[in-house]
């Protein structure tokens, strides 16, 4: 009873931990450049709304729903700008910008919440193969994962996906041990979440059916008991289907039925089109590569413990009745799980997050193997326990200091503020014309609405101009020290970008730095002076790639050639694009 106690307490200390370590920077970006893809946002404002027809929203099939129907419980939160009532001269632009943020902040949040079911679920499975303290060690890992910190501050569903993923598992677990109507409640309630997160929460259907042809037959409470249970598990799956994937329920829209064509067989899942001949085995690059960039530490420990695995060996730990049968349980998720990722080509790093705390497990056992060798070799210097102590210390300490580094960069001011301070400090700030490129949105108000250009597709929640179509809200007398700023109407070739710049006739020209803006960029340099360049990285570190949601910078990088995530971590010192300022000269 003392160790169950310990271990339960050990693992809420550590999710604890986990929470402390996602919670730092978890506004950050927000809300000119927030989330991309982040249709979970738009679903959660139409659930508010109590939309008639949300399947006609583009968004509405994207993800399924668990997630935004958590985020829509908190509508005065979660407003999508100030009520009326409060908004006047008095209203400051840190309360528009906390009003702008917030559907996303909150929706982050949930995501943040459900993620850390990650940890939790480590710590239970781990439990099951080892002793307390390395189960808590497992748990750690997760806890610290990199590639778990960055989606978890993200208003996307993956990372909480992750969450109920591995709780669908864990509850497999308890169901192959004590297989009794209750077990069966318990799986049907955390595979409807699994399922309602994500597509691919329908994996774990197979742990729950390697559970029951694994259950352990002493505790069966008969053929009659054992049907109900299954009847109720069914039941709640398809319960769950109005709930969190309706949109399954309308059937798909003109145009968008699976249809066989010169591009393969393509089926569509919601608003997710799944390309039937791209499962060439490309995704098996993109896993490794997300493994070695995120989770280098975790990677090597993990295969240093699938080999002490391989390698037989005297028990001396506790014995576990039926471990090797919850073994089989896990695999039968895990296995065809990266099976299946590995072989689509279209894998995302993301997709690799419920693979994580399967590292972790492995990665605990190879920190065992580590610590007992170790211990061996100083046990006449030092004690066996604190050897241990210290193997999993250093194991855990550049994770853990990894993940910290990225929440202190990104409760840093992002180059966007960085930008409109600067440009507020010039001498005639107060009278100038600022022109932005288009992928630009400074967190000031504007004294008038985008100068015409703001395509179709930019309109919806999801677009990288939520600050923008907030202050449509907001009356030209109520809004707070507007600028006269614009954004740059770019046209289809040089000729017509340049006269678009001399027709508005700009103070200032604030850019973006990258590849796709290399022609503009060349066009201001020719007619206006560089002021300052407003980096995310630390002086002296050539990068010209935003800080922002730390993806895999190219699909053509080699596996021994990626980009080490730790490295851009402790490279940056906030988040945001490179942005250029320059002082226009009328040609």
């Amino acid at each position: 009873m003392r160790t169950h106690r310990g271990f339960v307490l050990g693992l809420l200390a550590v999710t604890a931990f986990a929470l402390v370590l996602r919670t730092r920077g978890i506004d950050y970006l927000l809300p000119c450049e927030p989330d991309p893809d982040a249709h979970i946002v738009a679903q959660a404002a139409l659930m508010r709304a109590h939309d008639p027809a949300p399947e006609e929203n583009v968004n509405w099939g994207k993800y399924p729903h668990v997630v935004a129907r958590i985020a829509s419980l908190f509508p005065v939160l979660a407003a999508e700008a100030l009520p009326p009532e409060r908004v006047s001269t008095e209203t400051g632009l840190d309360a528009h910008l906390a009003a702008a943020s917030r559907p996303f902040l909150v929706t982050r949040w949930v995501v943040l919440g459900l993620s850390l079911l990650a940890v939790l679920g480590t710590g239970l499975v781990a439990r099951r193969f080892l002793p307390v303290p390395w189960a808590l060690v497992a748990a750690a890992f997760t806890a610290t994962s990199l590639l778990g910190m960055n989606y978890a501050q993200q208003a996307r569903p993956h990372a909480a996906a992750a969450g109920c993923i591995l709780m669908a598992v864990v509850a497999a677990l308890y169901l192959r041990r004590r297989p009794s109507v209750t077990a069966w409640a318990l799986a049907g309630s955390a595979s409807a979440l699994a399922v309602g997160s994500l597509q691919f929460g329908a994996s774990v259907l197979a742990p729950v059916a390697a559970a029951f042809l694994l259950r352990d037959r002493s505790r069966s409470p008969g053929a009659a008991r054992t049907a109900l249970g299954m009847a109720l598990f069914v039941a709640l799956l398809v319960a769950s289907v109005p709930l969190f994937q309706d949109y399954l329920l309308h059937g798909p829209a003109e145009g968008e039925e699976a249809v066989l064509d010169a591009e393969g067989m393509r089926v569509r899942t919601g608003g997710h089109v799944i390309y039937l001949n791209a499962f060439d085995g490309g995704g098996f690059a993109t896993v490794g590569r997300s493994l070695v960039t995120y989770e280098p530490g975790l990677t090597v420990l993990a295969v240093v413990g699938l080999l002490a695995l391989c390698v037989p060996r005297r028990r001396t730990e506790e014995r576990m009745p039926g471990r090797g049968r919850d073994l089989l349980v896990v695999l039968a998720h895990a296995l065809p799980f990266a099976l299946v990722i590995g072989m689509y080509h279209a894998t995302f790093a993301r997709f690799a997050l419920p693979l994580v705390p399967y590292l972790a497990l492995l990665a605990a056992c190879g920190t065992r193997e580590l610590a007992r060798r170790a211990g061996a070799a100083f046990a006449r210097v030092v004690p066996e326990r604190a050897t241990a102590v210290a193997v999993c210390v250093l194991a855990l300490a550049l994770p853990t200091a990894v993940v910290w580094r990225l929440g202190t960069v990104r409760s840093s001011p992002d180059t966007l503020t960085l930008a409109a301070e600067y440009i507020a400090g010039l001498p005639d700030a107060a009278d100038a014309r600022i022109v932005a490129a288009y992928d630009i949105d400074l967190p000031v108000f504007r004294r008038a609405p985008r100068t015409g250009y703001l395509p179709a597709h930019l309109k919806e929640v999801n677009s990288p101009y939520t600050w923008v179509r907030y202050q449509r809200t907001i009356p030209l007398e109520l809004r707070p020290e507007p600028w006269d700023l614009q954004a740059l109407r770019l046209g289809p070739n040089l000729d017509r970008r340049r006269d678009a710049l001399v027709a508005v006739d700009p103070t200032y020209v604030v850019l973006r730095r990258n590849a796709g803006s290399e022609t503009l960029r060349t066009i201001v340099a020719e007619h206006g002076e560089l002021l300052t360049t407003i980096s995310p990285h630390r002086a002296g570190v050539a990068d010209e790639h935003s800080f922002n949601y730390l993806k895999l910078m190219s699909r053509s990088m080699t596996l021994m050639t990626p980009i080490p995530m730790a490295r851009r971590v402790f490279d940056a010192e906030r988040p945001g694009p490179v942005i250029e300022i320059y002082r226009w000269r009328k040609p």
